[in-house]
C-alpha cells in the first residue's frame, strides 16, 4: 500500500432542478478527471450530500474515471457579502489506466470551499484542499525496461 498527499482544486456548478426540489445537479472540473457529474441532496439550508462520476473522456492516452460521495457545509454568515464559506468532506475512488500502468487509489479529500449565489438556481462552489490517498492497484504492465 502506498499512501500519498496532495492538493487539489474542484470548481463545480450546481444547478438546482426544480424550484421546490431539495435535489440538484453538479457539473465540475476536477484534478483526477477532466469532468464530473453528480447529484447533491440538501437536506438543510446549509448541508447537503452529494454523489458524482468523473472521466477524462478519453482525451489523451489514458483512462480516467472516478465514482466519489461527499458531505457539503456551508456556513450562513456570508464573506464580503457575497460569497459563504463552508467545507467537504468526501471519499473518491479513481481508476487511471494507460499503456504502461494501472492504478486504483482510494482518496479522503479534505476541502475548505467557498461559493457564490448566482441566482435562485445556479451556485458556483470552489474547493481545494488535501487529498489523502491509499493505492489499492498498482501495476506495472510492461516487463522491458529501455535503454540507453
Amino acid at each position: 500500500m502506498h499512501k500519498t498527499i496532495i492538493l487539489s482544486l474542484l470548481a463545480l456548478t450546481s444547478i438546482r432542478g426544480f424550484s421546490q426540489s431539495h435535489f440538484s445537479a453538479t457539473i465540475g472540473l476536477g484534478y483526477y478527471e477532466l469532468l464530473n457529474i453528480g447529484t447533491e441532496w440538501h437536506y438543510s439550508e446549509k448541508s447537503s450530500v452529494s454523489i458524482f462520476v468523473g472521466s477524462n473522456l478519453g482525451i489523451d492516452d489514458a483512462t480516467v474515471w472516478s465514482v466519489g460521495a461527499g458531505f457539503n457545509q456551508v456556513f450562513p454568515k456570508k464573506i464580503l457579502k457575497t460569497i459563504n464559506p463552508g467545507y467537504t468532506i468526501s471519499l473518491l475512488y479513481w481508476r487511471h489506466e494507460d499503456d504502461l500502468y494501472l492504478f486504483e487509489n482510494i482518496s479522503l479529500q479534505l476541502m475548505p470551499s467557498i461559493s457564490y449565489t448566482i441566482n435562485n438556481r445556479f451556485t458556483t462552489r470552489l474547493e481545494a484542499g488535501v487529498n489523502i490517498s491509499d493505492s489499492i492497484v498498482s501495476e506495472r504492465k510492461q516487463q522491458e525496461i529501455g535503454g540507453y
